[in-house]
């Protein structure tokens, strides 16, 4: 099951104890877990899309996505962020599949 990060805390310990990988849509950050299963969370900034309708429609695309990716592909027990970039909001859904997988094959968070 696949549940979403919702303290500041866990995304800030993602960032400092886990690794990143840049796309041109996203950036993914993972960290391993004790125990909890596969966790992911969303941030999109106002600086990146003014407008909450932009930033919320970004949510949706990353979150439609990872609901793909997550369960099928990647490890359990591990924290996933992924931060938008403005590429993120036109980019299409394949290719927003295809980003984030490349970003998570480079993290080694895949499964065999």
């Amino acid at each position: 099951m696949v549940d979403s990060l919702k303290k500041r805390a866990d995304f800030l310990h993602v960032q400092a104890e886990g690794q990143k990988w840049v796309s041109k849509s996203a950036i993914v950050q993972i960290c391993p877990n004790e125990d909890l299963g596969q966790r992911f969370g969303l941030v999109v900034t106002k600086k990146l899309h003014k407008l909450a309708v932009d930033r919320n429609r970004v949510k949706r695309r990353l979150r439609a996505v990872l609901s793909e990716i997550l369960p099928k592909h990647v490890s359990d027990n591990i924290d996933v962020v992924v931060i938008a970039r403005s590429e993120t909001i036109s980019k299409p859904h394949e290719g927003l599949k295809k980003d984030l997988l490349w970003c998570l094959k480079r993290l080694n968070a895949l499964k065999d």
